[in-house]
């Protein structure tokens, strides 16, 4: 039979590798975009329902006490918004181009 504290111990150790994982998923995305300077393979509405998501995640977290909630949903917000700007700023950048003579 587990004990209590070694159930909490699990509970941590589960939280911590979700939280982890979840949080470096972003960080392959935000490289090739940087480093390609296109977004056009990323859909906006992809990325307004996570931002949407992020958001709501950390308001629940703060909301029930659940730090590894809004501390990893505060990180993955911060990347949603840096792939949107990246979205933004790159789509336009590359409809300029394609104008120009």
């Amino acid at each position: 039979m587990i004990l209590v504290e070694e159930f909490k111990m699990i509970l941590m150790v589960i939280g911590f590798v979700a939280s982890a994982t979840s949080t470096i998923s972003l960080l392959p995305q935000i490289y090739r975009t940087w480093r390609l300077k296109s977004a056009e393979e990323l859909s906006l509405l992809m990325l307004i329902n996570f931002l949407i998501c992020s958001v709501s995640w950390v308001a629940y977290g703060l909301m029930t006490g659940t730090q590894s909630v809004w501390v990893t949903n505060c990180i993955m917000t911060f990347f949603s918004i840096i792939l949107l700007i990246f979205k933004v700023r790159f789509t336009s950048a590359q409809f300029h181009d394609r104008k120009a003579p």
